[in-house]
């Protein structure tokens, strides 16, 4: 009956009905996500879509409309297999796989959605990660040898992620406004309007300009930063050997299953469940940043009102100095 009807419809209307197969659609749904999202999150698109696709196999060929809720459920159970936890597994299928299907339906394309209904897998109960206190971070600091002071420095003073601070340059400093302006590389691209805006905090301030550099151009680490270039700098393990040094002990989140890693409740990342997380996380600051970001990196900081730059500023004064 499709056929009779896409073949009636290409003689009046030039057109026959769409009918897709499963990777036609998910192709396409994902070349229309290019320039609406930032880089990394566009990699994470292309990487669910992909792991679903060769879970399929043959049927990624078949029409997008035969795909079931059972298909959807088995690669649930496959993601589980490999060791992913059930937060990573609700983001890969109810939010990524689940929004070409969404979208399928609207357009009339399918007349169920196979992801419709399927309750997200349970998060409760699950361990959380840890935040490093003062004292730790100042047997860091003790340990730490070389570029490795500044990025935990960084890390502590900011929040931001391993690949952001590696990723500093001296262009994203404001030492007059006492500012740092930048593109998160997780959510953001230097294409996306608004960028990261957080108070220098003193310490850091401090460490920078005790930096001896020729000129405030490029990057702040280079070492650490061709490293992570590189794509397999293993920085993440070598500060895991710095806090082993320090005798910093993590307990394991999640151990090691299949294809998955293992999650410790102290990372680098721990620093953004910090004192840093919860100033730059309040209300406050959120509406303090729509206000002054929107401006380019390479742009100075002369368009900030004074109000928001003291309430940012403010808010990095509050993290504990060492």
């Amino acid at each position: 009956m499709r056929s009779i009807i896409s073949d009636t419809m290409e003689k009046i209307t030039g057109t026959g009905l769409a009918s897709p197969t499963l990777r036609e659609w998910l192709q396409q749904w994902l070349a229309g996500k290019a320039g609406a999202n930032s880089r990394n999150t566009l990699i994470r698109y292309r990487q669910a879509v992909e792991d679903f696709l060769n879970f399929m196999g043959q049927k990624a060929l078949g029409r997008l409309e035969s795909v079931q809720q059972r298909d959807i459920i088995d690669f649930r159970t496959f993601l589980r297999e490999q060791g992913k936890s059930p937060v990573t597994i609700n983001l890969i299928v109810a939010k990524i796989v689940a929004a070409p299907f969404r979208q399928a339906f609207a357009q009339g394309l399918i007349r169920h959605n196979p992801v419709a209904g399927l309750p997200r897998l349970s998060e409760k109960g699950r361990k959380r990660k840890q935040a490093f206190t003062v004292e730790q971070v100042q047997k860091l600091l003790a340990t730490a040898q070389g570029e490795w002071k500044g990025a935990i420095l960084a890390g502590y003073t900011t929040g931001m992620r391993l690949g952001d601070v590696v990723n500093l340059s001296w262009e994203n400093i404001d030492f007059d406004n006492g500012v740092i302006a930048f593109y998160q590389g997780k959510t953001q691209s230097e294409s996306d309007d608004d960028a990261t805006v957080i108070g220098l905090h003193p310490d850091f301030e401090a460490h920078l300009k005790g930096i001896k550099v020729r000129a405030l151009m490029g990057p702040i680490f280079p070492g650490l930063a061709d490293r992570q270039s590189s794509g397999r700098s293993g920085l993440s393990m070598e500060f895991a050997r710095i806090m082993a040094k320090a005798g910093i002990k993590s307990a394991t989140i999640r151990e090691k299953q299949g294809m998955g890693r293992r999650v410790h409740a102290l990372s680098f990342h721990s620093f953004r469940h910090s004192a840093a997380t919860a100033i730059f996380k309040s209300k406050v600051i959120e509406e303090v940043q729509k206000r002054v970001t929107g401006h380019s990196r390479g742009q100075t900081l002369k368009h900030y009102t004074h109000v928001d730059l003291e309430a940012v500023k403010q808010a990095a004064s509050m993290i504990p100095r060492l």
